[in-house]
């Protein structure tokens, strides 16, 4: 599995320390992507892995952390929209149509984890 977000498990941790978290804009890496990491199978179990991640984040959560986290997902659906018009505009059909793959990948993600 690929599970997801451990940055924010060290941002929460750090946040509980009253540790200081700092923006470099400056900053920047390279970062070699393998061919391996192109394939619609990694990139599948990327997403099912993000969910699981976000399942095992949110177990102990408030509803109210819950609710927003679920809004968030919702707006990241919604925005897909109008990027995979875009995609379909610029003849990118197999784009498009990898945007909501993702999400519901994200979301049975979620779901095996629970």
């Amino acid at each position: 599995s690929l599970n997801a977000g451990e940055e924010k498990e060290l941002f929460r941790r750090l946040r509980q320390l009253d540790a200081s978290i700092h923006y470099l804009p400056d900053a920047f890496l390279y970062h070699r992507v393998n061919a391996d990491r192109l394939t619609v199978e990694y990139i599948r179990k990327q997403a099912l892995g993000l969910g699981q991640s976000m399942k095992l984040r949110l177990d102990d959560a408030s509803t109210k952390k819950k609710s927003i986290n679920w809004i968030m997902e919702l707006g990241k659906l919604l925005a897909s929209v109008p990027l995979a018009f875009f995609y379909l505009l610029k003849l990118q059909p197999s784009k498009a149509g990898m945007l909501f793959k993702f999400r519901r990948w994200i979301w049975k993600g979620y779901q095996q984890a629970s």
